[in-house]
């Protein structure tokens, strides 16, 4: 299931065992656990999930088919990794006050497994916190409005860190962290626009077959919404959320989500622009 390499294997051993360099080891060794986690909960449900490897940034959890797994499993990957460290850190925590000679390395095991959760629980793209933010948001406003405010979000939260970031390199002696954090999420949220569209439209493309399902996931809300004629399809396809499917109001026409999806997805001849362009009410 981790699939590492020899050397990745060993890098990670040799910083646990000396002294001087164990602090890198237990995070990146969290960090380990972390994705393990995720892989763990994915593979149970289905979806093919693996860990690269070791990069600069720990290690990497690459997931192909989630848009194949039910919102519900799909929000439990999200948790999984969060919930690991929690459980690592309560776990470190715990045995270091109760030993008799107090272990102190589980009392940084645990912090770093404690400050690693906090961190990926930031409502922020794309940490875990982002994803489950946009599970919960999605099913609520719709997801491609929900990924609009968090990547805008985003953009705000890495434009405030970078104001700090300035001021950190004034009053401490240079340390550029929350600038390079502040890079980081302007770039991450800056390209992931497009890759949440492709995912969004994947998911609505497989939705009403992943909550059938073959396990019996055949019960499912469906909500009503009144929707003006002259709106177009894509301003309808932006209310459509994970895990329930939507029925719309037309002028006290009922128009079914699968309809929906069955008309954009269907082989018209004309381009996906054009068809989201197409005003609701000619569809019923």
């Amino acid at each position: 299931m981790i699939q590492l390499s020899r050397v990745s294997w060993s890098i990670l051993i040799l910083l646990l065992v000396l002294p001087w360099t164990r602090a890198v080891g237990m995070v990146l060794f969290s960090l380990l656990v972390h994705e393990w986690a995720h892989v763990f909960i994915a593979k149970w449900h289905g979806a093919k999930v693996e860990i690269r490897g070791l990069s600069v940034f720990g290690f990497i959890a690459h997931a192909k088919n989630l848009d194949k797994v039910h919102p519900r499993h799909r929000f439990m990957v999200y948790a999984a990794g969060p919930l690991a460290n929690i459980a690592m850190a309560v776990w470190a925590f715990t045995v270091h006050h109760v030993s008799y000679v107090g272990v102190y390395w589980l009392r940084d095991l645990a912090f770093y497994n404690a400050v690693l959760a906090a961190f990926n629980l930031l409502p922020i793209l794309p940490l875990d916190g982002g994803r489950l933010v946009q599970h919960c948001l999605g099913n609520v406003f719709g997801i491609i409005r929900t990924n609009r405010f968090l990547l805008r979000f985003g953009r705000g939260v890495a434009i405030v860190l970078a104001g700090f970031g300035f001021i950190q390199i004034v009053l401490f002696s240079y340390n550029i962290t929350l600038l390079l954090i502040a890079i980081f999420l302007w770039r991450k949220n800056a390209s992931l626009h497009a890759v949440l569209r492709l995912e969004c439209f994947l998911t609505l493309q497989k939705k009403s077959a992943v909550l059938h399902g073959p396990r019996g996931y055949g019960k499912f809300k469906i909500k009503s919404t009144k929707i003006k004629s002259e709106k177009t399809v894509l301003q309808a396809v932006e209310r459509l959320g994970w895990s329930h499917m939507r029925e719309f109001n037309i002028n006290g026409k009922p128009l079914r989500e699968e309809k929906l999806l069955h008309y954009i997805f269907s082989a018209t001849g004309a381009s996906f622009p054009s068809v989201l362009a197409v005003p609701i009410g000619r569809l019923v």
